[in-house]
C-alpha cells in the first residue's frame, strides 16, 4: 500500500501535560465536510471541552502519559498523530473501543495502541512510521478482541535515529484479554483465540530488523491475510507468526536482494525457513523444519505457484505432497534434494544448479539471469512470463503482478484459476483472446475469475473473452453455491469493464458490492464509480450483473442476457444486502434484458435504512426487455424508466412497487409495452391497472379504516349450520391470521380448519390460539386444537376475535363455520397461498376514495377482478406478478363488494397478497354471510 500523498501539514501547539483526549463525533459531522473520507476529528477533554481540531494534514503530538480514546469513525486522510516522546519513561495511548479509524499517518516514538471493540473497530488505509530512539522506547500494537478486528491496507516503516546499526523491532500482537508488559516493555503474557483477528487487504514492512505478526499460542489460528500480501522489505531478518500461512493467491513476497526468511513453528504454518524464496502465488504452506546445516526441509502437504531455491540446500521430505505442476525453479550454486521421485512437480535449474534423485527427463535446464531491481514496465505481454495450454495461472498473475500499467493478453486460449487484479492496471484482451477457467477446478464455492478487491483505476476491456463452465458447476462433485463470479469488484472506485463476451458464469457475470462488511457507516465501504460498456453477458449460475453496494454505476450498451441456475436467476438483480449499503447513481443506457429464468431486472430495497436522503437511486434510459419483466419491492427510493420496451413479456412487465404500506418512488414515461405484435403505450389508465405505485399518481390511498362493530346489520341466511368457503382448498392463510366471528346468540361457534401443520419430520409446527370476547376479554388461549376446529361457548351476542399465529411461511387452511366470519387485515398484507373464490367486502355511504389491491410474487401470478354491488367490473387483471388493483376515485356505490381471485392465464399460481385501504378491511369468506 503506498500512502497517501501529504497535501500540506499544520502544526499545533500544545500543552505536554498528561490528559485524556475523547473524539466527539457529532461535533465533527456538525462542521459539515462533504467528503466522506475528509471528516475533521473534534477532541474534548475530559470535562468535555473541545480540546484541538484535526483536519486534513495536520499535526498532533500525543505526549507521553496522555491517552487519546477512539469510539467513533475518524477518517480524515494524511493527518500526522505522533505518539509518545522519545526518551520519556511513560508510553503515549491510543485506545480504540469501536468506529473506524482511516487515513492517518501514525509516528510511533514510545506508545501502545490497543483496539479493543467489540465486533465494531475498524482500522484501514493507515501508515505507521516507528521511530527508532537511542534509549529505546515501546512499539506495540495490539488487538484485544474476541471476536473479529477487519484490518486491511496498513504499510509499516522505521525511520531513525537508531543506535549503531541495530534496527527497531516492530511488534503486532493479537490479544484476546489484554496483555502484561514489563518495565523494560516486553510482553509478558498474551493470551489468544483463534479466528479472533481478521487480517485482510495489504501490508508493507520496510527498514525493520524484526516485524513480528502473531501470538503466543499455537494453538491459534488467525486468518491472516486472507486477501492480498505481506511485503517484507529487503533488510537483515524478519520474524513472522502466524497460526495458518496466508490462505490467499498473494501470500507472503519477500522482496530485495539477500532476503532471509524466519518463521516461528506452528502446527500447520511457517517455521524457520531460510535460504529460499516463496514465489507468489501461494495458497497454503504446511509443515516446514529446519534441518540444520542451512538446510531447510518441506514435508506434509503444500501448494505454491512457484518455489525459488535461491541458495543453500532445499531437501522435500518424503511426506510431501505437492499440487500437480507446481514448479521449483533451482539457482546457480543452490541444491534441491529429493527423498523420492516427484514426477508430479516442474523442475527447473540453472547452470551450475545441483538437483538430486530427481530423473532427467523431469529437469528442464534454464540459463541463468542475474536478478535486476528495475521499474516496473509500462507494458507487458502475459506472453513475456510464458504459456502452458493446461494451466497459465502462474503466467498471468504474474503479468499483472509485474505492477506495469498495462497488461495484454494475447490473442490464444488461457487456461487458468482465480486470478487477482491490481490498482492502477490495465487488463487488456487482444481480438481471440480467451481467459478459460480451468475445468474440474474452481472445487470452493467462492473461487472466481477474476476478483478485484480494494482496487483503484482499473480497466478490464477489449475483444476478448472470459469462459466459465456453467453446467459442471450445477452437477457434482461441485456443490451449488451463487458466487463463483467471472469478474468480481468489491470496495474499489473508477473501474471499468468493457467490450468482453462474459459467458457461462458459475455465479454473476460481474459482481459490483463490498468485501468490508457494511457495518461501519453509511458513506465507507462498497463500490464508487464504476462503468460497464459494450458487455455481452450471457448464461450465468445467479445473475448477469448484481449489484449490492455501490455508489455510481453506468452500464451502457450491455446485454444481461439467459440467466439460470440457482434462484433468482435475473439479468441484473440490485438489492443491497445490508441497512448501511448504498445504492445510488446508477444508470443503465440502451441495454438488452432477455431470456432470464427470473426477472429481467429484479429490485429490492428492503434491506435499506430510511433516511432523508434517498439511499435507492436507478434509472433506466432506452433499455429493451425481451422476454422479461421488472419486479421487485421494498420502502424509499428512486426508480426512473424513460424511454423503454417491454416485447413480449412473460408476465406483467413492470412490477417495482413495495406492499401497499411500502412503496418506493418511481416514475414511469415514454415507455412502450409491445405484445402480439401491438405497441401500447405504458401510461395514463394502463399505470393505474398495472403498477400503481407510481410518483406521477401522488393521490395514493394508505389509511387503514378500523372495523366498525357498533350499528352494523349482519347478514346469516342459515344461523348454526356449517357453510364451507369457496373453492377446494378453502382460504390458505399465509403466516396466520386474524378472524372476526358473530354470535346471534349466546352458543357454540365452530370455525373449521385443516389439522395443525407439520415439519418434515412429522413433528407439529408450533400454532397458537387466543381468543377474545366482545368487551376485550381474553376467553382462551393455547395451542391449535388437533383436530383443527376452533370452538367458542359464546357466553352472549357479540363479535368475538381469534387471532392464530404460528411460524413465518406456514400455511392453515380454513375451510367452514357455523357463523359469519371475517379476516380483519386492517393494516397488513393479507397473504394466501392458492386460494380461488370470491371475497366480499364493505364500501360504506359517503366513500370517495378506496383501494382493493393484490399482489402476486414474481413468477408466482394471479388473476384478480374487483366487482361493485351491481355486478359491475370496476377493475380486472388477469396477470398480476406484484401489487395492482382498483383505485377509487370518485363516490362510490355503497354496499357490498366482490373480489375475485384465482389462476392467472400465464405463470404459477401460488402466493398473493391482498390489501383494503381507505374502507374497513374485512374480507368475508362467504359472499352470503357478511354485515355491514
Amino acid at each position: 500500500m503506498h500512502p497517501l500523498i501529504l497535501a500540506s501539514a499544520l502544526a499545533a501547539s500544545f500543552s505536554a501535560c498528561a490528559e485524556t483526549w475523547y473524539y466527539n463525533e457529532a461535533a465533527a459531522k456538525a462542521m459539515k465536510v462533504n467528503a466522506p473520507f475528509d471528516m475533521p476529528s473534534v477532541w474534548t477533554n475530559s470535562s468535555g471541552e473541545t480540546a484541538f481540531e484535526l483536519k486534513r494534514a495536520d499535526r498532533r503530538v500525543i505526549p507521553s502519559g496522555s491517552t487519546c480514546s477512539l469510539s467513533a469513525n475518524m477518517r480524515c486522510r494524511e493527518v500526522q498523530l505522533h505518539v509518545g516522546t522519545a526518551g520519556s519513561p511513560e508510553a503515549a495511548s491510543v485506545l480504540h473501543s469501536s468506529g473506524l479509524m482511516s487515513g492517518y499517518h501514525v509516528h510511533w516514538h514510545n506508545g501502545m495502541f490497543r483496539s479493543a471493540g467489540w465486533n465494531s473497530a475498524w482500522i484501514h488505509d493507515i501508515a505507521v512510521f516507528v521511530h527508532g530512539t537511542e534509549s529505546g522506547g515501546k512499539h506495540l500494537w495490539c488487538y484485544n478482541k474476541k471476536q473479529h478486528t477487519p484490518t486491511y491496507n496498513m504499510a509499516w516503516g522505521v525511520s531513525g535515529p537508531f543506535t549503531g546499526d541495530a534496527r527497531q523491532t516492530v511488534t503486532v500482537k493479537l490479544l484476546e484479554k489484554g496483555c502484561k508488559v514489563d518495565p523494560a516493555g516486553n510482553i509478558q503474557q498474551f493470551p489468544f483465540s483463534g479466528n479472533s483477528v481478521n487480517w485482510f487487504g495489504k501490508f508493507e514492512v520496510s527498514d525493520c530488523a524484526n516485524f513480528v505478526l502473531g501470538h503466543a499460542n499455537a494453538a491459534g489460528s488467525p486468518l491472516a491475510p486472507r486477501a492480498d500480501a505481506i511485503t517484507l522489505g529487503p533488510y537483515a531478518r524478519f520474524a513472522v507468526q502466524t497460526g495458518v500461512s496466508p490462505n490467499s493467491a498473494r501470500g507472503i513476497k519477500i522482496t530485495g536482494e539477500g532476503v532471509r526468511f524466519m518463521a516461528r513453528m506452528f502446527p500447520k504454518g511457517l517455521c524457520d525457513c531460510t535460504d529460499y524464496t516463496l514465489n507468489m502465488p501461494i495458497s497454503g504452506a504446511y509443515g516446514f523444519s529446519k534441518t540444520g546445516s542451512g538446510r531447510v526441509a518441506i514435508g506434509g502437504a503444500y501448494s505454491a505457484g512457484a518455489i525459488v531455491v535461491e541458495e543453500g540446500v532445499l531437501e522435500i521430505l518424503g511426506s510431501a505432497k505437492f499440487a500437480a505442476g507446481t514448479e521449483i525453479v533451482v539457482k546457480s550454486g543452490a541444491t534441491l534434494l529429493s527423498r523420492q521421485l516427484i514426477s508430479r512437480l516442474k523442475v527447473k535449474r540453472e547452470e551450475g544448479a545441483t538437483v538430486r534423485q530427481i530423473s532427467a527427463a523431469e529437469v528442464a535446464r534454464v540459463s541463468a539471469s542475474p536478478r535486476r531491481d528495475t521499474p516496473a514496465p509500462a507494458s507487458v505481454r502475459v506472453s513475456d512470463y510464458g504459456y502452458d495450454a493446461a494451466d497459465s495461472t502462474r503466467f498471468l498473475q504474474a503479468a499483472i503482478d509485474s505492477g506495469a500499467k498495462r497488461v495484454v493478453i494475447d490473442a490464444k486460449r488461457w487456461i487458468s484459476l482465480p486470478l487477482k487484479c491490481r490498482s492502477e492496471q490495465e487488463i487488456f484482451f487482444e481480438e481471440g483472446a480467451v481467459v478459460e477457467a480451468k475445468k474440474g477446478a474452481f472445487i470452493n464455492g467462492n473461487d472466481k475469475m477474476f476478483t478485484a478487491d480494494f482496487c483503484t483505476n482499473l480497466t478490464i476491456g477489449g475483444k476478448g473473452e472470459v469462459r466459465m463452465h456453467h453446467s459442471d458447476y450445477l452437477n457434482p462433485p461441485y456443490r451449488k453455491s451463487e458466487f463463483r463470479h467471472s469478474i468480481c469488484i468489491r470496495d474499489s472506485a473508477n473501474v471499468r469493464v468493457w467490450g468482453l463476451r462474459i459467458v457461462n458464469g458459475g455465479g454473476d457475470g460481474v459482481y459490483v458490492g463490498g468485501k468490508m462488511p457494511p457495518r461501519v457507516d453509511v458513506n465507507d465501504g462498497g463500490c464508487h464509480d464504476i462503468t460497464l460498456e459494450d458487455l455481452y453477458i450471457d448464461t450465468n449460475v445467479r445473475q448477469g450483473l448484481s449489484v449490492t453496494f455501490c455508489d455510481g454505476l453506468t452500464a451502457e450498451r450491455c446485454s444481461f442476457l439467459n440467466t439460470r441456475g440457482v434462484p433468482p436467476s435475473a439479468g441484473v438483480d440490485i438489492e443491497p444486502d445490508g441497512s448501511y449499503n448504498r445504492i445510488r447513481r446508477i444508470v443503465f443506457r440502451d441495454c438488452v434484458f432477455g431470456g432470464n429464468a427470473g426477472q429481467g431486472v429484479s429490485l429490492s430495497v428492503g434491506g435499506v435504512w430510511k433516511e432523508t436522503t434517498p439511499t435507492y437511486d436507478v434509472t433506466f434510459e432506452r433499455c429493451r426487455f425481451d422476454r422479461d419483466n421488472v419486479g421487485g419491492g421494498g420502502h424509499g427510493g428512486r426508480v426512473v424508466f424513460k424511454d423503454c420496451v417491454f416485447e413480449n413479456p412473460k408476465v406483467m412487465p413492470l412490477g417495482i412497487a413495495g406492499g401497499p404500506f411500502s412503496r418506493p418512488d418511481c416514475e414511469v414515461s415514454g415507455c412502450m409495452l409491445r405484445e402480439n405484435g401491438k405497441d401500447i403505450p405504458m401510461d395514463g389508465e394502463w399505470l393505474r391497472n398495472n403498477a400503481v405505485f407510481l410518483s406521477n399518481m401522488p393521490d395514493i390511498v394508505s389509511k387503514t379504516v378500523p372495523p366498525e362493530y357498533r350499528n352494523v346489520t349482519v347478514s346469516d341466511p342459515e344461523p348454526g349450520k356449517m357453510l364451507r368457503f369457496f373453492g377446494r382448498f378453502g382460504v390458505r392463510c399465509r403466516n396466520g391470521a386474524r378472524i372476526v366471528a358473530y354470535a346471534d346468540s349466546p352458543r357454540l361457534l365452530k370455525v373449521k380448519a385443516s389439522k395443525p401443520p407439520v415439519n418434515k419430520k412429522g413433528k407439529r409446527i408450533p400454532t397458537l390460539l387466543t381468543i377474545t370476547g366482545p368487551d376485550g376479554q381474553l376467553l382462551a388461549k393455547g395451542e391449535f386444537p388437533d383436530d383443527g376446529v376452533i370452538s367458542i361457548n359464546a357466553p352472549a351476542k357479540g363479535f368475538y376475535t381469534i387471532v392464530v399465529r404460528t411460524r413465518k411461511g406456514v400455511t392453515l387452511p380454513f375451510h367452514a363455520a357455523n357463523c359469519p366470519i371475517a379476516f380483519d387485515i386492517s393494516g397488513r398484507e393479507f397473504l394466501v397461498v392458492q386460494t380461488n373464490g370470491d371475497f366480499a367486502f364493505f364500501v360504506p355511504p359517503g366513500t370517495m376514495r378506496f383501494e382493493a389491491m393484490v399482489g402476486g410474487a414474481g413468477r408466482e401470478c394471479c388473476g384478480a377482478s374487483v366487482l361493485d354491488p351491481g355486478g359491475n367490473v370496476a377493475w380486472s387483471n388477469s396477470c398480476i406478478s406484484a401489487w395492482c388493483g382498483h383505485l377509487q376515485r370518485g363516490p362510490a356505490k355503497p354496499g357490498m363488494w366482490k373480489l375475485s381471485v384465482g389462476p392467472a392465464d400465464r405463470g404459477r399460481f401460488e402466493d398473493m397478497g391482498i390489501s383494503l385501504t381507505g374502507i374497513p378491511a374485512l374480507l368475508f369468506p362467504n359472499t352470503e354471510r357478511h354485515w355491514k
